[in-house]
């Protein structure tokens, strides 16, 4: 699959954010996003996702342009850099809100890895750490079955051993021929 961003610009109000950005991401590699705060990294994620309309620019998939083929964001998963959005949810009921874009979500790998991980399914992730839910809400993307992963900032306030474990699963996608922007 290729992958690349032609000249993305993003505004809000009279504030350029983001000004011309292009870049291809090739699977099997991970791409480090590097930036210092405010410089426009986590609207650049978003912008990738779909969540924000981008002002000027494209970002395509084979060529196809994400806003024209919006179909091809079951290709695209994207972790932010707090995995909030599930808080008053217990982790078993997750993958039920995933299935919804991402058909081929691949439950066994969810539950097993939470199993591995030793999280409990029927508790309410707002219960947990920003380590467990940084790595709760990797496990969810990795489970996608995307080919791209789009992360913010998840190494961020994460203790050794979290770290280990993230990087582990990141190098694992890459191995396994995602493209990973991080």
């Amino acid at each position: 699959m290729r992958i690349r961003a032609e000249k993305i610009s993003k505004d809000f109000d009279e504030k350029k954010v983001l000004d011309n950005i292009s870049f291809d991401l090739k699977e099997g590699m991970i791409t480090g996003l590097v930036g210092r705060n405010g410089s426009g990294k986590t609207t650049l994620l978003k912008c990738l996702c779909g969540i924000y309309d981008i002002d000027g620019g494209s970002f395509s998939l084979d060529d196809k342009d994400l806003r024209e083929n919006p179909s091809l964001i079951k290709n695209i998963a994207f972790l932010p850099d707090s995995f909030d959005y599930f808080n008053y949810y217990k982790v078993k009921h997750i993958p039920g809100f995933f299935k919804v874009i991402y058909e081929d979500f691949d439950e066994t790998f969810f539950f097993e890895e939470i199993k591995r991980q030793k999280i409990d399914p029927d508790k309410n992730v707002r219960n947990f750490s920003k380590g467990q839910k940084n790595i709760l809400g990797l496990i969810t993307i990795l489970a996608s079955g995307a080919k791209i992963l789009l992360i913010d900032e998840i190494l961020d306030g994460m203790d050794v051993l979290n770290k280990k474990e993230i990087l582990s699963y990141l190098i694992d996608a890459k191995d396994s021929g995602k493209a990973v922007f991080a």
